[in-house]
């Protein structure tokens, strides 16, 4: 009996892979998610979801899958300290493996056929690709690549990134100890700047446990592990033994090859993070549902070619591409200089009030840039009279 041959196939089930099958099917195309690992699985983040992030999604996050709720952000540098705290939410904190679960979940309700397997290669075949697995072959006219920074198949797409192109992130989880020494970050995630070459530390208070992690530029990090545990020591932790983990996460605001004929990269495979604060859910997201719907397009028209298929690099582009290029910029700027953003943040509060409007959705990168390029004469005159210390804003 010939094997039944799917529309798509998308390989990696994270929020990418996961939106982009749920988009397909909800189009009426015949989909296969394959993960490598059933669901849950555990999943290195940090594990704010941003606002934006989650009006991307398309459904509501149930109360239940949230650790809690981020209201604003203190950043530390030195001796600098800035807080803010807004009225309304602008993030949630999830643990990504029953995230990641609930949104496999959706694209199964939408008609997407989960399978457990690791795709080993993708090759040609009679009838359009082949994704091959230990087990079987499974018979797809396209696919959408969402393995993250680091998966093997990307290469049939484009150049893996180098380490002046990506980034590695370490972390931990530390089960919230009696008395709760983070008690004060409930609602806050706290971000340090300064212990990490081109890179932070953060905090992230889940209730029941902390993410506690550093980020830092690939060509920059000569020793990461070490740099995490020197960070643990500094927040009064006991650096683990063992259960620190790692992976990559991609440069966002880099140009890259996004399709080949019959297939499209999505999400951090994509290289869609924003480089400035880490962020990558909303736009694996987006870039998921992107994916899907182009896909869907090319296959009612019959044309899977490389040619067809670069309008999903367009749109990706007009939709967020250079929110992600200037996010770079913003991040170059930041951390080469991170006394100066945070000597303006430390003495002017209304600079991080701005910014926060970013990850919450009502803003750009672009127009919080120009804000503070109207701004930056009075805000460093002030700055030049201040003082060190905390500036909170509620």
């Amino acid at each position: 009996m010939m094997k039944r041959v799917y529309d798509v196939a998308v390989i990696g089930a994270g929020p990418a892979g996961s939106s982009a099958a749920r988009e397909a099917a909800l189009l009426g195309l015949d989909v296969m998610l394959l993960d490598k690992e059933a669901m849950p699985r555990p999943k290195l983040c940090g594990g704010a979801v941003s606002k934006a992030a989650l009006d991307s999604l398309g459904f509501g996050l149930p109360g239940s899958l949230a650790d809690g709720e981020c209201f604003g952000a203190r950043v530390r540098f030195r001796d600098w300290s800035s807080e803010t705290k807004a009225a309304k939410s602008v993030a949630v904190l999830v643990s990504r493996e029953k995230f990641d679960h609930f949104l496999v979940q959706k694209a199964v309700e939408a008609g997407a056929e989960f399978a457990v397997g690791k795709a080993e290669d993708i090759r040609t075949g009679p009838r359009g690709l082949e994704i091959v697995t230990a087990r079987e072959l499974i018979p797809a006219k396209a696919a959408v690549i969402a393995q993250g920074a680091s998966g093997r198949l990307i290469r049939k797409v484009r150049v893996p990134d180098g380490p002046a192109t990506s980034g590695i992130c370490i972390e931990h989880r530390f089960a919230t100890a009696k008395p709760d020494r983070f008690a004060d970050l409930k609602e806050i995630v706290d971000i340090q700047l300064g212990v990490a070459p081109f890179g932070y530390g953060w905090v992230f208070h889940h209730g029941t446990y902390c993410s506690v992690g550093v980020g830092m530029l690939r060509s920059a990090a000569e020793k990461p592990v070490d740099l995490f545990r020197s960070f643990c020591r500094l927040r009064g932790l006991l650096p683990p033994d063992s259960g620190i983990r790692g992976h990559l996460i991609p440069l966002g605001g880099v140009r890259r090859n996004l399709a080949a004929d019959r297939l499209l990269l999505a999400g951090d495979s994509a290289g869609f993070v924003d480089a400035f604060y880490g962020e990558g859910i909303a736009y694996a997201v987006k870039s998921g549902r992107i994916a899907a719907r182009v896909l869907a397009s090319a296959i009612r028209e019959g044309n899977l070619s490389r040619t067809r298929l670069s309008e999903y690099a367009r749109i990706c582009r007009a939709e967020f591409g250079l929110h992600l290029e200037y996010s770079l910029r913003l991040s170059e700027i930041l951390h080469r200089a991170p006394w100066l953003f945070m000597r303006i943040f430390s003495r002017n509060p209304g600079v991080l009030d701005e910014y926060i409007k970013v990850p919450a959705g009502k803003k750009s990168y672009l127009a919080f840039i120009r804000w503070l390029l109207v701004a930056a004469p009075w805000l460093f005159a002030k700055g030049a009279v201040g003082r060190r210390g905390s500036a909170r804003r509620t």
